[in-house]
C-alpha cells in the first residue's frame, strides 16, 4: 500500500510510512495520534492524513479522435480519495477527446463528482490527414 507496513494488531497499531511529499522520503513512526521520525512538519500531516483519509492525484490517458498518438496523458488537478481511483480509471476510459488539444486543457470538469478536474498534460495537435472537429470532447456512451 504506497510505502505502507503494518507493525502491529488492530487500534494503537504502530505503523511505519514512508512520507512522499518531497525527494527525501523520511521514515515515520505512526502510533495515531503521534508520529515520529521526519525532517519537517508536513511528515505529521501526511501520515495522518494517510491513516484517516488517504487520497490520490490519479494519472492516465484518455483516447483522442484526430491525432497521432491515440492517447492522451491527463491527471487530476488535485486529488480524490484512495477508493476511488480505479473508478476514475473506468470513468476515464469512456472519454474520447477530439484534437487539437492544449495543455492544461480541462477534459472532464468534475471527476465522479468530487469536485476535482481532470486537464491534458500535454499538447496534442490535430493530424492533418484525420477529419477532427477542433476542442470537441466526445464521450462513449
Amino acid at each position: 500500500m504506497d510505502g505502507e507496513r503494518t507493525m502491529g494488531g488492530a487500534r494503537g497499531e504502530e505503523r511505519r510510512l514512508t512520507c512522499v511529499l518531497c525527494p527525501a522520503g523520511c521514515d515515520l513512526m505512526v502510533t495515531a495520534p503521534e508520529v515520529t521520525g521526519g525532517r519537517c512538519p508536513k511528515g505529521r500531516d501526511y501520515a495522518l492524513k494517510e491513516l484517516t483519509a488517504p487520497t490520490r492525484t490519479l494519472t492516465t490517458t484518455v483516447r483522442v479522435e484526430g491525432a497521432k498518438p491515440d492517447r492522451l496523458p491527463v491527471r487530476t488537478l488535485g486529488e480524490i480519495p484512495k477508493e476511488a481511483v480505479r473508478r476514475g480509471v473506468r470513468a476515464l476510459d469512456a472519454v474520447v477527446v477530439v484534437a487539437p488539444v492544449r495543455l492544461g486543457q480541462v477534459i472532464v470538469d468534475d471527476l465522479l463528482g468530487f469536485g476535482v478536474p481532470v486537464v491534458a498534460t500535454r499538447d496534442l495537435p490535430a493530424t492533418r490527414d484525420l477529419p477532427a472537429t477542433p476542442g470537441r470532447i466526445a464521450r462513449d456512451g
